[in-house]
């Protein structure tokens, strides 16, 4: 990014904006985040981030359903070789499958994201797309909820996607990409002792968001993504 400051105005844009998507949006989703990250070797972060998503599942007869997930957490980063990200999350979440209670719980969840234009770097005055510094990013996590009956669900989520960055004004980005999303689980029923086994329905989806660094340490960031589950998410981190 470039070397300007961002503006007192430009981030009142930005914070409304993601408060506006943030009410408008029937579900927010899971954050990817830039794959062309700026962290630094040994830079720490801490974080917050928002995510609720509607996601479609099917049984192991063929049945689909839609699952409301709402995901509150904090985490820690760490930068990795000048290139790598490691994301390490603690989640409390809520889900409510269709037509049923909802259930809550916790999760866990780790993502890591490799710059692979590390090197380059944006100029005060670059325009949107007219540079690009391209990333990887993984992520999994791993979760359980149960509703006041004792039914619920144990799941698995791994993420593999492929995305690039962009400035769009002084110390603001644009960011968008590739992603394929892996959900397993077992929905499990107390009364019954029954297990079910469900799937994510759509593994491959878009995402795509904007960052603002309002100063040297902290970023603010909303994001869109389609498909594979639908709405956006937000996110804050704190470098350290």
């Amino acid at each position: 990014m470039g070397g300007l400051k961002l503006g007192m105005g430009d981030f009142r844009i930005g914070a409304a904006l993601a408060v506006a998507l943030l009410i408008a949006a029937p579900a927010l989703a899971v954050n990817y985040k830039n794959p062309a990250h700026d962290y630094e070797d040994g830079q720490f972060s801490v974080g917050a981030n928002i995510e609720s998503f509607s996601r479609t599942v099917e049984d192991e007869d063929g049945n689909e359903s839609d699952f409301d997930i709402s995901v509150v957490g904090a985490g820690l980063g760490f930068g990795l070789g000048g290139e790598g990200l490691l994301n390490l999350n603690f989640n409390l979440v809520s889900i409510k499958p269709e037509g049923g209670d909802t259930a809550t719980g916790a999760e866990i969840s780790a993502q890591y994201r490799h710059n692979l234009d590390a090197d380059a770097e944006f100029e005060a005055d670059a325009k949107p797309f007219q540079r690009f510094r391209l990333g990887l990013v993984f992520s999994a996590r791993l979760g359980s909820a149960e509703d006041s009956d004792g039914n619920g669900v144990d799941y698995y989520q791994f993420d593999g996607g492929f995305g690039g960055s962009t400035p769009l004004f002084d110390q603001a980005l644009l960011y968008a990409g590739g992603v394929v999303s892996i959900l397993v689980g077992e929905v499990f029923f107390d009364a019954t002792d029954d297990t079910v086994e469900i799937f994510g329905s759509d593994p491959v989806g878009l995402f795509g968001g904007f960052e603002f660094k309002q100063s040297e340490t902290l970023i603010l960031g909303a994001e869109l993504h389609v498909i594979h589950e639908w709405g956006i998410g937000l996110y804050i981190d704190a470098l350290l």
